[in-house]
């Protein structure tokens, strides 16, 4: 709340599952986009663990025994060291991201039950966004050591409207339109609304907190 008082900048983070793991972007606390940053490596990622799938499941169907799963032992652990390695480098580079340009909190998406339970489990466990979870872990440690206060807001309508009118858009591939005309990345739009939504919701509460002190004098 200090850090809000502050008007300290802020980045908004979204999490795809395309190649762009995570978008980032810095902005004030007006709400005005400063710099973007899309870090990839998503294609590649999903890539390696579709072979190694692969070759669990032929492995599966030699040893004639699906549920055998000493069998694939050295397998699995290689989709664990690679999800493990490319969150690591994910949340260092929306770390590094941040530093560069003098960021002071990390704001991420907050996903509900529902998108829970069905859009991570369409995406797969082995899938750029269901990395999102271990990128969250990670960043916890790296973002106190770097200074940088983490926080999680619901992404509730955020894809629905444009963060520079606030009219209701309509999704082309990975762009938008808005029904005002504005057109840009759809991510970056998703982002920015983020924060200006965790901008408001704790200026909102700081308000609160302040007239009820000035209450209680």
């Amino acid at each position: 709340k200090e850090r809000m008082a502050e008007e300290l900048k802020m980045c908004s983070v979204q999490f795809t599952n395309r190649d762009a793991i995570a978008v980032c972007c810095a902005m004030d606390a007006s709400g005005n986009l400063e710099a973007v940053r899309f870090l990839k490596g998503g294609t590649y990622y999903a890539h390696r663990n579709r072979e190694i799938l692969k070759r669990i499941e032929k492995s599966r169907k030699l040893s004639g025994n699906p549920y055998n799963l000493d069998a694939n032992k050295r397998y699995w652990k290689r989709l664990r060291c690679i999800s493990d390695d490319m969150a690591h480098q994910i949340s260092r580079q929306i770390v590094d991201f941040c530093v560069e340009n003098e960021v002071d909190v990390i704001v991420l998406p907050k996903y509900d039950k529902q998108y829970s339970k069905y859009v991570m489990a369409a995406v797969g466990n082995w899938s750029p966004l269901h990395l999102n979870y271990q990128i969250r872990r990670k960043l916890k440690y790296k973002a106190w050591k770097a200074g940088l206060l983490l926080l999680e807001s619901s992404e509730t309508d955020i894809n629905r409207y444009c963060a520079r009118c606030g009219g209701i858009i309509r999704k082309t591939g990975e762009q938008f339109i808005c029904e005002n005309g504005h057109r840009g990345n759809r991510r970056v739009n998703a982002a920015v609304n983020l924060g200006i939504k965790t901008w408001k919701s704790l200026s909102k509460h700081m308000s609160d907190q302040t007239q009820n002190v000035s209450g209680k004098d």
